[in-house]
């Protein structure tokens, strides 16, 4: 905190922080997001019998370099707001609300002196107001951990010095959100909560390389051991054991606020004790059961895996350490993929009367290499599809921010900026623009009251979002009737939306859009604003340093995915960023997102004229969305060539949205053809690489070769804009060369430019058939941060997306909406046919997932009965080269726990995938298809493979835990499937996740159980 008197040290201590003389507290500032909370936000009040914590804590803002102020605390138009000296001062902390972002988090609300009421994060006015805060804390009836939602878990606030052990092992001091205390926690835990943390600490010490060494040390030991004094090579030295900060592990403060196993005092000196305590057969030199076995070696590993030296020592097969492969070797075990005997060495080293740990360490080693799989052959390896997660991939997601923005980075890849010519590409078709943005601007520049003299009139210095909506919207309404006078003949009118604290319609979590361009609203129009009026988003910052890949570009990148998930035709979005007066103009498709040069608006006032003005007149096509599908009296169409002619499909409604901005993109609607209701058709488009084999192909050879149960084909071709293929390098970004960005690294080649100008690719279609229709910046990781304009990380460019469209035949809805159980068993029964029909024909489809399993209970309906959908991943089985897919890109949440851990995807993964649609169904939906919202199986969504490979294990390793975690976890309506859920399981794991071979005899193994499962009295029963 900043410096205090000591006499409002006094008082604050005493008097529960009320005092008269200000605290002054020095660098800190309202959060810049404080004043978009709604006001109206429920406020906890504190328990002080009417009495309310008043507190001045002054706030100095005289260094504004990255300074967010009160919501009217800087307002140019009231100087009485202004604070005497740059001082702000906190007159009271009145509430407190979970964040909406992080609900283990919490927001103050803070009534400042001259300034309207805002919510803070607790984090900053802890850091200087933190007498005050913890007041407030102590009115509140159970105070802060009263409050909290998981009482077991604190968040790092920050880093304030470190220390190395003799072993090696860095320690960090660390200061807690809400807590006096402060402890020390190993470097590597802190890393894994608190990552920017760390490095901000490192980075103001001049790097972690100035200040920790490398050190191995073995130390020669004697202790006692089993009667015995003998010599032990520790790894570990003597201050890790016995907790080498002077505190005993009891009295570290909340260690428990790091998932802390790290501060373990266990060694090998007393792994022997530990082991004889479970022994009571002989040790070495007989036979063990094999349950007895099993379970030594689960205990001797689940020991190892917590000793600081498993963190300290490489592995051998890959990178890492020996910790991971002690957590591989237990979830074997766990999984019965083990062979006991192999251990027998490790535990004789363990239980010698000598302990070497060096042999000992060695053996872990050697046991970790004999459980790791052989590498795949090269041909193999090229075969397999490698994942990319992107986030249309999230099934039944709450879509918590500080979840989807970690995918989001890893979706978007490098955002290049500063592209030469970005203007000419979107703005260029504007015939028009630059005559009538130089005659505007010329008014503004002369006159008796000029608007743009050395910069514009009235811009806010500081600015702060309110003063920026306000200028913004002010100029808009100057611009707007001069753009009107200027295109007289448009049918278009526009408005901005500057309501950054108005919660936006049409997000699966509450979002906030700083500012847009919308059509002007129409009398009688509902109010409230929709994600579907977004023309143009944009994103606000106070600073200009903001102007990075993790702040403001990121930001736009969450708007711009609202944004496309909303409207169903939209094939690219701009939008722009206002950094302090730093504005670019950007563009977000199907590849990523590309930016324009920078450029000062109080500097280059003509350009941001032409922006403004070109964001006013552009049509919906050069906004974005789709010409090729055409509205007329009301009723959307699209037209096809076909047997020689042109059809009319009609759009009836859509169906699905893929929620994301990079990736495939799949939108589907239903359709029929004009005049021929009675023909229920499916439209998809998507964006696909161009490597990749067509959908369209490869479901005409579906429909050659009589396989059932899969959706059949009416037509395919590759969409065309103004006659030319709609791909994104050509078409959509005109041209627009990344590696002329501004923080492009050279050296790397970019795939030829005129892939995508072949000649238009018509598909054939259907006539009859024997079965009459019945990635500043680099590619960010999670949680790095970046800097501006520095050269991108040798990620690669991403290859060029082509846009096509398919039609089916087969109609549906996704199968978890069966009006019953029995339905769901028997749509799972015929989607599992329609899977093995495809694998007899030499195809595997590599994407199974709820919203690919279709169920058609309508008698009226001449679809399949159940039936598979989506080829997009599906390859032949024979094939000698790569798919050309340059990711999975398929719901997360059904892979096979071998597929997330690399393995060649087989007919068998996707059997597996069965089981856990079957088993998300039971937990997230109750009867006709209702989901219940986010589970504890919601994080599926985001982990990591490995760590979602290891939570699928630990699931289905024991039948007994299988079956406790089914009956804890299925809906109430889904209760009577948890024992038959639990037999499929059995048969899909019978030989454990890890198979040696495949199996065809499952599918009838899993079709036979389902059957008899459509027979269960309980199963049946109407209404339960």
């Amino acid at each position: 905190m900043g410096t205090t008197t000591s006499a409002s040290k006094e008082k604050a201590g005493k008097d529960l922080g009320r005092t008269d003389a200000a605290v002054e507290a020095k660098d800190s500032y309202p959060s810049e997001t404080s004043d978009r909370q709604d006001e109206a936000l429920h406020v906890a009040t504190p328990a002080t019998d009417g009495a309310e914590i008043t507190v001045a804590i002054a706030i100095d803002s005289r260094d504004t370099t990255d300074s967010i102020q009160p919501a009217n605390a800087a307002d140019p138009k009231d100087d009485a707001d202004d604070p005497e000296n740059g001082i702000f001062v906190i007159e009271a902390i009145v509430g407190h609300q979970r964040d909406p972002d992080d609900p283990t988090l919490f927001q103050m609300r803070v009534c400042w002196m001259h300034g309207k009421p805002t919510w803070e994060p607790e984090s900053s006015i802890q850091e200087d107001a933190e007498e005050a805060l913890f007041a407030y804390w102590d009115t509140v009836e159970g105070g802060r951990e009263g409050a909290m939602v998981d009482k077991n878990l604190w968040h790092v606030r920050k880093v304030e010095k470190h220390k190395q052990e003799a072993t090696g092992t860095v320690k960090l001091h660390v200061a807690w959100v809400g807590s006096h205390e402060r402890t020390w926690e190993p470097e590597d835990q802190v890393l894994q909560n608190a990552r920017e943390l760390v490095d901000d600490y490192w980075a103001t010490r001049g790097g972690r390389q100035k200040h920790v060494k490398s050190i191995a040390i073995p130390v020669k030991r004697k202790h006692r051991h089993l009667g015995g004094s003998v010599d032990v090579e520790q790894v570990a030295g003597a201050e890790e054991l016995a907790g080498a900060d002077g505190e005993p592990p009891n009295k570290r403060g909340p260690s428990h606020r790091i998932n802390d196993q790290a501060g373990s005092t266990m060694t090998w000196r007393e792994l022997p004790v530990l082991l004889v305590r479970y022994n009571d057969e002989p040790v070495i030199g007989t036979t063990f059961s094999q349950v007895y076995l099993q379970n030594l070696v689960f205990i001797l590993l689940s020991t190892l895996q917590i000793l600081p030296a498993a963190r300290l020592l490489p592995t051998r097969i890959g990178n890492g350490t020996l910790r991971g492969d002690l957590s591989r070797l237990n979830t074997s075990i766990t999984l019965n993929n083990f062979d006991l005997n192999r251990a027998k060495p490790l535990l004789k080293a363990a239980l010698a009367d000598k302990l070497d740990d060096e042999l000992s360490w060695r053996q872990v080693s050697n046991l970790a290499i004999e459980d790791t799989p052989p590498p795949r052959s090269i041909a193999s390896s090229l075969q397999q599809t490698p994942w990319l997660h992107n986030t249309s991939s999230f099934a039944n997601s709450s879509e918590h921010r500080r979840y989807v923005d970690d995918v989001l980075k890893e979706e978007l890849g490098t955002m290049y900026v500063g592209l030469p010519g970005f203007r000419d590409a979107y703005f260029g078709s504007l015939a028009g623009l630059e005559a009538a943005s130089k005659e505007f601007f010329d008014q503004c520049l002369y006159g008796n009251d000029p608007f743009f003299q050395d910069g514009w009139k009235g811009w806010p210095q500081d600015a702060n979002e309110k003063s920026v909506l306000e200028w913004l919207a002010n100029f808009v309404k100057k611009l707007a009737p001069f753009a009107k006078t200027q295109t007289p003949n448009t049918t278009h009118q526009r408005d901005l939306l500057a309501q950054p604290n108005t919660t936006m319609q049409g997000s699966r979590a509450d979002r906030k859009l700083d500012v847009g361009f919308i059509d002007k609203m129409k009398p009688g129009q509902e109010p409230g604003y929709h994600w579907k009026q977004i023309l143009v988003p944009g994103e606000l910052k106070s600073n200009p340093t903001a102007d990075t890949a993790s702040k403001a570009w990121l930001d736009l990148g969450r708007y711009a995915r609202e944004v496309l998930a909303a409207q169903d035709t939209r094939r690219f979005v701009l939008g722009f960023t206002l950094c302090g007066p730093l504005m670019r103009v950007w563009a977000f498709d199907r590849l990523g997102a590309i930016a324009s040069e920078r450029f000062n608006i109080n500097e280059d006032g003509q350009q941001f004229v032409s922006t403004i003005l070109g964001f006013l007149w552009m049509d919906e096509e050069a906004l974005g969305f789709d010409p090729t599908v055409m509205t007329l009296n009301g009723e959307r169409f699209i037209e096809i060539e076909r047997n020689g002619s042109t059809e009319r499909i009609v759009i009836d409604r859509l169906i699905l949205r893929a929620r994301c901005v990079a990736g495939r993109a799949a939108t589907c609607w239903k359709a029929h053809p004009e005049g021929h209701l009675e023909t229920p058709l499916v439209i998809k488009d998507s964006w696909q690489y161009l490597e990749r084999g067509e959908e369209g192909e490869l479901l005409c050879e579906v429909m050659d070769k009589d396989v059932v149960n899969v959706a059949r084909y009416y037509h395919h071709e590759t969409v065309q804009v103004h006659k030319t293929n709609d791909d994104i390098w050509n078409n959509v970004r005109r041209g627009l060369d990344v590696t002329a960005a501004t923080n492009y690294r050279p050296g790397r080649q970019m795939p030829p430019s005129n892939i995508a100008k072949d000649a238009p690719r018509k598909g054939r279609s259907s006539t009859s058939r024997k079965r009459l229709s019945s990635q500043t910046d680099s590619a960010l990781p999670p949680s790095k941060r970046s800097c501006s304009l520095s050269p991108t990380k040798a990620a690669s460019i991403p290859p060029n997306r082509v846009h096509r469209r398919i039609i089916l035949r087969d109609y549906g809805k996704p199968i978890y909406k069966a009006s019953s159980r029995s339905a769901l068993l028997a749509a799972l029964v015929g989607c599992i046919e329609g899977h093995e029909s495809l694998y007899k024909a030499g195809i595997l489809h590599r994407d199974i997932s709820i919203n690919n399993l279709m169920i058609n209970e309508d008698s009226g309906n001449p679809s399949w009965p159940a039936f598979l959908i989506d080829l997009d991943l599906a390859i032949r089985e024979q094939r000698e080269g790569a798919s050309g897919a340059k990711g999975k890109t398929g719901t997360r949440a059904f892979m096979a726990i071998g597929a997330l851990l690399g393995e060649q995807h087989s007919f068998m993964h996707d059997l597996e995938s069965f089981l856990w649609v079957l088993f998300w169904i039971c937990v997230h939906y109750d009867g006709d298809g209702k989901d219940v919202g986010p589970t504890e199986f919601d994080r599926w969504n985001y982990e990591n493979d490995n760590t979602l490979a290891e939570l699928k294990m630990g699931i289905v390793g024991d039948d007994e835990y299988f079956q406790q975690r089914a009956t804890e976890n299925f809906t109430l309506y889904y209760q009577p499937l948890v024992p038959w859920v639990n037999k499929l399981r059995s048969k899909v794991f019978a030989k454990g996740w890890k198979r040696d071979s495949s199996d065809p005899g499952l599918y009838s193994l899993m079709k036979d159980i389902l059957l008899e499962a459509q027979q269960d009295i309980e199963v049946r029963a109407v209404g339960k």
